[in-house]
């Protein structure tokens, strides 16, 4: 079952401001009784079509419940061998594009892979043809490679376009599906064993300073580091929130306005707590995250697409670093003595791949929102002990240019 999840912050009166402990909320979000039935009645699921949209479409009126939205087009997902992995859903408010779903077979109960529920959003097998210099004529045939999990490709004729930019010929694409085809289905095997029994106190046990017995094999960075602390947050704002510090940390890496004159950072923060539909008390929904940050460029004159994604894989977050686009990572945690489940959202500014020991472990590089230094959480290790995760990732205008 899809949950929805909310990050909140609960408030203490402390001198003449507010001060937070990040907690989170999962709010159940159900597909319809007709859905769950075919489901629970034995109907085939895996490369039902049908079952796809309904599931899809029954998410997206979840996100916007007063719209009369439709299935505009269905685009199968297929893997290395071949096989149908899920169906990437567009939609439509009459005759206008509104935002797809990707829906993923291999996530039971779930099965919702990535999702961008806006208007004029076209599905994703759009967004990438749009890429191509070939022109793509209506195309009943039309389908998405895929090679990892979320690293989609698409071709036409002989030219083929990736997920995380790069462009291929035919007999390039070919050999690079040869020499991943192992890998991908070890990476699909390791996602589908997720321990959610670990317990935490706090999120900051599971971010570190920069690991002292790692050798470094590659490392990608945004052109610059940039963090805004809880300390200068409260002393401005007088709340906090971590989604919307982290938003307002990305809005101020785009040049929107400057942190350093506490008069804008203020309006800024203002404006992205309403925008993300943050309550007085600090609590944020993360379907709004991404929204949230799109709306506020669109009021700075900027374009930006955003796509939320579910257990997102390293390779997905590490190549938007390496295309320098932003990603907000929320993680949920099962707390220590029965506390419930609690979250945080951090700004996550680079990815690093090296050596622990005789092990190859994955990094990814974050402003965490309480202080100033960049910290670290092993992408290797940590997802399996989470409660869940997800990305909000942003395209449309490169950050730091």
């Amino acid at each position: 079952m899809k949950r929805s999840k909310i990050l909140f912050s609960i408030f203490f009166v402390i001198a003449p401001f507010f001060i937070n402990l990040d907690v989170a909320r999962a709010e159940t979000v159900s597909f319809s009784d007709d859905n769950v039935s075919k489901i629970e009645e034995g109907a085939e699921v895996v490369g039902n079509e049908e079952v796809a949209s309904r599931l899809a479409l029954d998410f997206a009126k979840t996100i916007e419940p007063t719209l009369d939205l439709t299935i505009g087009s269905t685009t199968p997902i297929r893997d290395v061998e071949g096989v149908t992995v899920g169906y990437d859903i567009a939609f439509n408010l009459d005759t206008e594009q509104y935002g797809y779903v990707i829906i993923d077979f291999r996530l039971q109960d779930d099965y919702i892979s990535q999702f961008s529920i806006e208007r004029g959003v076209p599905d994703y097998y759009t967004q990438m043809t749009k890429q191509l210099s070939n022109e793509v004529s209506d195309d009943t045939n039309a389908e998405i490679l895929e090679t990892m999990p979320t690293e989609y490709n698409v071709v036409v004729e002989d030219e083929v376009f990736r997920s995380d930019g790069e462009e291929l010929t035919l007999q390039e694409f070919e050999n690079y599906q040869d020499s991943v085809a192992e890998e991908a289905l070890n990476v699909v095997e390791e996602s589908q064993k997720y321990a959610t029994s670990a317990m935490y106190g706090h999120s900051s046990e599971f971010f570190i300073d920069y690991p002292s017995d790692f050798q470094m094999s590659s490392v990608y960075y945004l052109r610059q580091f940039n963090s805004i602390t809880q300390d200068y947050t409260l002393k401005v704002n007088k709340k906090y929130a971590c989604a919307v510090v982290a938003l307002a940390t990305i809005a101020s890496s785009y040049n929107f306005y400057s942190t350093a004159v506490e008069s804008q950072y203020k309006a800024a923060y203002d404006r992205l707590w309403t925008l993300a539909y943050t309550s007085n008390e600090g609590l944020t929904q993360t379907r709004y995250i991404g929204p949230a940050l799109v709306n506020y460029a669109r009021e700075k004159g900027v374009t930006l697409t955003q796509t939320t994604t579910p257990s997102p894989s390293f390779v997905l977050i590490q190549n938007a670093i390496a295309q320098s686009y932003p990603v907000a990572l929320s993680v949920f945690y099962n707390k220590t003595n029965g506390g419930g489940v609690s979250g945080h959202t951090v700004f996550v500014q680079g990815t690093m791949t090296g050596k622990r020991g005789q092990t190859m472990n994955n990094f990814i590089i974050l402003s965490n929102g309480w202080t100033a230094s960049a910290t670290y959480m092993n992408y290797s290790t940590v997802p399996s002990t989470l409660y869940s995760y997800e990305a909000a990732i942003w395209k449309g205008k490169k950050l730091f240019y």
